[in-house]
């Protein structure tokens, strides 16, 4: 038996909603979705949404409206009523045998077979994997020199002086090929920096288990070397890398990806509270400091103001996300898109330029397709896009 649709022509012609209907309508999406999703799934159903993951999302989307009261409810109610934990070990979260852990609110599944795994060998691989790699996105240089010191102090190259006492030039080749000094470059950090990246001098367990160095300068010729695709001075990627990889679909990773996971509502909660607030409480503190101490770091100073609370838990965001696709959405929710980007050099480690990044205003928005525009004459482009 056939099931018959009427279309009304006129549907297809409406002028553009406003963006508080757009809002409510996200909203109320959401809304049914809670109350008619459970809250978990036998194992031959793990991946579906669940009632906290469309929570979280009803969140993200108070959460950009700026209705931060409301925001700050359904992160909580996800934080106090649902199973989820934070997984202790890190790393682990970015490996196939993370996959379906504690942490995961919501996630897109994959497998091992051509046309329905992930490409994260290729665009995050960088050397001595099962597969090729190609190494198509990396670690910047400012994100590594965002990683803190152990005890919580900032890492500052102004501060920092070489394995001889002296001044470290970062704009210097000639400083970075001084192994003893450029390894002391990268002790005593966030753990999370180890976890998440590979730096000069650090290990990575390639295929069949076989732990490589990363030399620095890069030595090609040598089979105990991790060779980055970028020689020049490049960071590199371990997140969503799999380490000790037995698998050979370069494109096709059985590597799950996290869409939201706890410790990304943790620190939304801490957003959204601090900002409703006058100043934060202590849950602000409380929902920052787990996720700094699963990571192995110092709680937050006690004292801070809304600002420089808002500021932690920015920094917060960029290195326990970093790679995971959520940076850029908060440097547009946050305004500082234009600020932290544009104009901005992408440079090697040592300094030496590779492009020029820009965010002109109108990149807040993206442009509407021109084929929607040229299917309806009452649509409206965004600002800058025509």
């Amino acid at each position: 038996m056939g099931v018959s649709f009427t279309v009304i022509s006129n549907e297809g012609y409406k002028a553009r909603s406003t963006d508080e209907e757009v809002y409510n309508f996200i909203v109320q999406d959401m809304t049914d979705a809670i109350s008619l999703l459970p809250e978990s799934y036998g194992q031959s159903d793990k991946g579906r949404a669940t009632k906290w993951a469309a929570l979280a999302m009803r969140g993200k989307a108070h959460l950009w409206a700026k209705q931060y009261d409301k925001a700050a409810a359904d992160f909580k109610e996800i934080m106090e009523q649902s199973d989820r934990a934070l997984l202790g070990d890190y790393h682990t979260l970015f490996r196939v045998a993370g996959n379906n852990n504690s942490e995961v609110i919501f996630d897109v599944q994959y497998v091992a077979e051509s046309g329905h795994g992930i490409a994260t060998d290729r665009n995050y691989g960088a050397g001595r994997g099962a597969t090729s790699n190609s190494q198509r996105t990396r670690p910047t240089p400012e994100l590594v020199n965002a990683y803190e010191m152990i005890d919580g102090t900032p890492f500052d190259f102004n501060n920092y002086t070489n394995a001889n006492g002296q001044t470290f030039n970062p704009n210097s080749v000639t400083d970075w090929n001084d192994e003893a000094s450029v390894r002391k470059l990268y002790e005593n950090r966030d753990p999370r920096l180890h976890a998440g990246i590979i730096v000069p001098w650090s290990e990575f367990v390639g295929a069949g288990g076989i732990s490589y160095t990363y030399k620095f300068p890069v030595v090609t010729t040598d089979p105990t070397a991790f060779v980055p695709v970028w020689t020049n001075g490049s960071y590199a990627w371990r997140k969503f890398v799999e380490t000790g990889s037995v698998y050979t679909l370069q494109d096709n990773m059985p590597l799950n990806f996290p869409l939201i996971r706890l410790a990304d509502v943790m620190l939304m909660y801490a957003e959204a509270q601090n900002e409703a607030l006058a100043a934060p409480d202590q849950s602000v503190y409380d929902a920052v400091n787990d996720v700094r101490d699963r990571a192995g770091m110092p709680d937050l100073p006690s004292g801070l103001n809304k600002e420089q609370m808002r500021e932690r838990i920015r920094h917060e965001r960029m290195v326990e996300l970093c790679g995971e696709g959520q940076r850029y959405s908060d440097i547009r929710r946050w305004r500082i898109g234009k600020d932290v980007v544009d104009g901005v050099w992408m440079t090697e480690f040592t300094g030496v330029n590779i492009r020029q990044r820009g965010f002109p205003d109108h990149y807040y928005l993206w442009p509407i397709p021109q084929a929607e525009m040229d299917l309806n004459p009452n649509l409206t482009q965004n600002p800058g896009w025509n």
